[in-house]
């Protein structure tokens, strides 16, 4: 089917007048100042055209009429945002899948659906289009634990810390984060030929990773950037040519840990913090295992504070994770693929060190256009910068008139979110005979094992007989009970 059909000119005349044309001349017939037969002539319509429009037939669009009433799809919409807004959106086979539910259900049969039951892919286009309101996005996977952050944390978290940023100026509202960059591009969109399944772009990449501390403040100055290479050794050729006030530094493992972060602190932050005047506030997430006790010192020395951020919550409320390091991840990929394609980057497999400082120049001078912009419109994001908790609390999912949703869909939403928090787990118990599974009936009479033993009472729970070298527990089969206790006694009597 094709997608944006063109009309020839004069296949529908009607269609090349204007509407406004089209109107005056229905009055002007109205009020028999013109007849049809000269309407049509000078509008080149059809006179029958005329006659339906007067007599307020054919008043629809133009096409095939939607398969479900306006009412229909409007229920279709808002089931969709709610899903959407809960944290489990649905894809386009699940809204087909719905769909095709909701005709067996009615026991409508819809000729042009396949099977008369399942939408195709051209419907769910045009249902799309028909309701704006939805739109196709790439959904990021969210930790339970994260889902679970409620409003009233977020509630008590910008309560608090508006009483630490009272009479702090918004130069002095520090957030860091670590990130890395990696030596992968990612996937691209390309042009094959039609049929080619797993087209293949050449390009060397690796899964090697330079770790990167960002820091930014509300007023949207943003501070050198702090490189840590995964060596035993630093080498002068892997600070060559990189960006200006940028500092390196190395770890065994390549990430941040109590040194490198304290060597950080003295050599970007505290330059930056001496300079200002005032009280000054670092937002970030929790550094307990960061701080020395040398840094308090220091921090006590310079008036600097920590504000850690609520735990589970920094996809809402860490301003670099909300806006800025998207853009800036954006750029590297880009900058990163434009060297793999030089004959360097054909010959080495991996970025070098001492590449790496000559592309993260590039990076730097790529961000600074746009670096104020962002870090002002990310603190602004998460209500920090004019403090407000409402955009924190518009990122949660909104609360809807449940009564507009059925049953099964609150039943299956709220079972998705729920926490597993309370649930206990039964403490596990050393068996004293492991080849006898409880409650196995594998012994049978013993006086005489062709026909069950009716002369014994039934025990019950309280008259369950209790003894060394077995245990009673998980057992619900009196009658199995009772042979193992037959056992027991034999046992004794020899």
């Amino acid at each position: 089917m094709v997608r944006n059909p063109k009309r020839k000119p004069g296949s529908r005349r009607y269609n090349d007048c204007a509407p406004e044309d089209l109107k005056n001349y229905l009055m002007k017939i109205k009020n028999k100042q013109i007849n049809v037969s000269d309407a049509s002539r000078e509008l080149n319509i059809c006179r029958k055209t005329l006659y339906n429009k007067l007599a307020g037939h054919h008043g629809g669009k133009i096409g095939h009429p939607p398969v479900f009433s306006v009412e229909e799809e409007a229920i279709f919409e808002q089931h969709l945002s709610f899903m959407g807004e809960c944290g489990c959106p649905f894809t386009r086979v699940d809204v087909k899948a719905v769909i095709c539910s909701y005709l067996n259900k009615c026991g409508k049969k819809i000729e042009t659906f396949k099977d008369g039951y399942t939408p195709g892919d051209e419907w769910v286009r045009l249902f799309l289009k028909r309701h704006p309101g939805l739109s196709l996005r790439m959904a990021e996977n969210v930790k339970l634990q994260r889902a679970n952050i409620s409003a009233s944390t977020l509630q008590q978290y910008i309560t608090e810390l508006a009483v630490t940023l009272n009479g702090v100026h918004p130069k002095n509202i520090y957030n860091f984060d670590e990130s890395n960059l990696s030596d992968d591009p990612g996937k691209r969109l390309v042009i094959v030929k039609k049929g080619c399944k797993y087209p293949e772009f050449v390009c060397n990449s690796s899964k090697v990773s330079y770790s990167l501390m960002m820091c930014g403040t509300a007023s949207g100055e943003l501070l050198p950037m702090y490189v840590v290479y995964k060596s035993i050794h630093l080498w002068d050729t892997w600070m060559e040519n990189g960006p200006p006030g940028c500092r390196y530094d190395n770890s065994k493992s390549g990430w941040f840990d109590i040194p490198t972060f304290d060597r950080w602190f003295r050599r970007i932050l505290i330059p930056n913090a001496r300079t200002k005047a005032g009280p000054k506030v670092v937002i970030c997430d929790n550094v307990s295992f960061h701080i020395s006790h040398d840094l308090k010192q220091l921090c006590r020395q310079y008036e600097i504070k920590f504000v850690c951020l609520p735990p589970n919550s920094t996809h809402i409320t860490q301003p670099l994770d909300v806006g800025f390091f998207r853009p800036v991840k954006r750029k590297w990929r880009t900058i990163l693929c434009e060297w793999k394609m030089t004959a360097e980057g054909r010959k080495n497999t991996t970025l070098p060190k001492q590449k790496f400082s000559s592309l993260l120049k590039k990076l730097w001078t790529s961000i600074q256009p746009t670096a104020r912009t962002n870090l002002q419109s990310a603190f602004r994001k998460c209500g920090i910068v004019p403090l407000d908790v409402q955009p924190l609390l518009d990122r949660l999912p909104q609360t809807v008139d449940y009564n507009l949703v059925s049953e099964s869909f609150k039943e299956l939403v709220m079972n998705f979110r729920k926490s597993s928090d309370g649930q206990t787990t039964r403490k596990r118990k050393r068996a004293t005979n492991a080849h006898t599974p409880a409650g196995a009936d594998i012994y049978g009479n013993l006086d005489n094992p062709d026909s069950p033993d009716e002369t014994e009472p039934e025990l019950t729970d309280t008259d369950e007989p209790e003894f060394q070298g077995f245990t009673n527990a998980g057992i619900k089969d009196t009658k199995a009970l009772r042979q193992m206790t037959e056992i027991a006694r034999l046992a004794e009597n020899q």
